[in-house]
């Protein structure tokens, strides 16, 4: 049989051979398109419980919260006929509440009772709400109370939010639910009422320390506050207020005393008084001072007497970039801990942090270190840098380079950023012994706890306060909302990944569908 002669493949086949391939892309980002889309329309969404008991369950953060109820709390439901505008999102919302309350009474019915009240009973929902002296809402509220402690949660601000839409029919687009967040208000609102009694939280003021109001701070210093940090303990059931010492003995209704970032020396007197108040049992939380970091008066002369030494410089550590890890940037300073290797899974400050994955931002962080801790003390390391990270020290000039200096820094070590100390004092007598118990937390950066960092570190912030109250049952970290969209590059190679798939895998797939298309019509 004679051979096929050889046909050359003319200009128009290898442009239609090109629009095709051009065309197979344009459907796939159409199609990754879509389907995030879809994923995000919570109404197209599916839950299925794949549990062993085939029963519903809590999200493992409300349920850790729940069960450290000290005793059962009341959830009263009082929801409202929607508009006909927002009839479809409100019903949504109402729906999805409801039955999260469900669940969380099935799980634990010694703890919580829910009270839904029929929107068609107008005048029992009115007595109740008196009773509560709580004031009503027009799309419908939840009002969770024990005792005398009530927070509440309305429809459309704390439990969902809505988008709108449109009205104009020419253009109308119906009203939808964009958030949801009924176990990140029920598990705030639970935390609330769950104490007893507001214990009072004393800042030092007097010496150049960070401000504790927005209000107060100037020259655009408004982030770098404990603003945020103030509003999260008030709501936590704290009360703020300031200490300006002058070797004036601590507030006897002091839970705790923090210290934060002072500019000015404290006098022998004030660290004498404060140093005799832990000694009787009081709670302290000290930073590190970038402005007055050594010498007499310095938190780091306070936090020494009790066992820990806030070194000099800063720790650092490579960041990811598109092509690996870099150096030299002032960005090595911003330490991002997530997980048992970075936060202690044996404190209750970190604990549930580890267990449920969150991250603790610490930004230009002394490091910390054990400094002869007496026999009486237990230090515990709460937060530490990777393997990677460096303790930057500053040229002549005062000028960080951000490189590690193997032969003048400490290099390929981790460093502890935060600590933990608790303290037994015994006061005993020939027939008995009373013990009671210091803590002291120490932090190598003050910027752990401003209002810029505030969001990632939150939870952080409040377990550390709740701990030094002894606080226990409220320590515990926030439900994550439905939609977190944030694409995490900041640990490990994560953005070298990222820019592999971007600039290789997915234009070498595109590559092999176009062999495989040019294969097909060869043949």
């Amino acid at each position: 049989m004679k051979r096929a002669e050889y046909q050359p493949v003319s200009a128009w086949t290898r442009l239609r051979i090109g629009a095709s391939v051009a065309l197979s892309l344009v459907l796939f980002l159409a199609s990754a398109g879509l389907v995030t889309w879809l994923a995000e329309r919570p109404g197209l969404r599916v839950r299925a419980d794949l549990t062993q008991s085939r029963r519903n369950t809590l999200d493992p953060v409300l349920a850790d919260i729940v069960g450290k109820l000290p005793d059962q709390a009341l959830v009263e439901v009082f929801f409202k006929p929607m508009p006909k505008h927002l009839a479809a999102a409100g019903t949504e919302a109402q729906g999805r509440m409801r039955d999260l309350l469900i669940v969380l009474q099935n799980s634990a019915p010694d703890k919580v009772k829910v009270v839904d009240h029929s929107s068609e009973d107008v005048a029992t929902a009115r007595e109740a709400l008196s009773r509560l002296r709580v004031d009503g809402d027009e799309f419908g509220l939840i009002v969770v109370h024990r005792g005398k402690n009530r927070a509440r949660l309305a429809l459309f601000k704390e439990i969902a939010e809505l988008d709108f839409g449109s009205i104009d029919p020419n253009r109308y687009v119906p009203a939808r639910v964009a958030v949801f967040r009924g176990e990140e208000a029920l598990a705030a609102a639970l935390k609330r009422v769950s104490a007893d009694t507001q214990p009072k939280l004393y800042f030092t003021t007097g010496h150049g320390e960070r401000e504790l109001y927005a209000a107060a701070a100037s020259g655009g210093g408004e982030n770098r506050d404990l603003g945020a940090l103030a509003s999260a303990l008030v709501a936590d059931g704290f009360e703020i207020e300031r200490f300006e010492g002058q070797g004036a003995a601590v507030p006897g209704d002091c839970a705790a005393l923090a210290v934060v970032d002072p500019t000015q020396a404290l006098s022998e007197s004030e660290l004498g008084e404060i140093h005799a108040y832990v000694e009787r049992g009081g709670r302290l939380l000290i930073t590190g001072s970038h402005r007055d970091p050594d010498g007499p008066g310095s938190t780091r002369e306070l936090a020494a007497r009790f066992g820990v030494d806030i070194g000099l410089g800063y720790v650092a550590e490579p960041i990811p970039g598109p092509n690996g890890l870099m150096v030299g940037l002032p960005a090595c300073a911003n330490l991002f801990g997530t997980g048992p290797s970075a936060l202690s899974v044996r404190h209750p400050v970190t604990e549930s942090l580890s267990k449920f994955g969150r991250t603790v931002l610490s930004q230009l962080a002394r490091p910390l270190s054990r400094k002869s801790p007496s026999s009486n003390m237990v230090l515990t390391e709460l937060l530490r840098s990777s393997e990677d990270s460096w303790v930057d020290l500053p040229n002549d000039s005062g000028v960080h380079d951000w490189r590690p200096d193997k032969s003048l820094e400490v290099a390929g070590k981790r460093s502890t950023l935060a600590s933990a100390v608790q303290i037994t004092l015994a006061d005993g007598t020939a027939s008995a012994a009373e013990t009671r118990q210091g803590r002291v937390i120490v932090l190598g950066s003050p910027e752990v706890l401003t209002s810029s960092a505030m969001e990632t570190n939150k939870d952080f912030a409040l377990n550390a306060f709740n701990w030094l109250a002894a606080r226990e049952y409220r320590l515990s970290v926030a439900p994550r909302t439905d939609l977190r969209r944030v694409l995490e590059v900041h640990q490990g190679d994560r953005l070298v990944k990222l820019r592999s798939v971007a600039l290789f895998l997915l234009p070498g797939l595109c590559l092999l569908l176009g062999l495989f298309t040019w294969h097909r019509r060869r043949r």
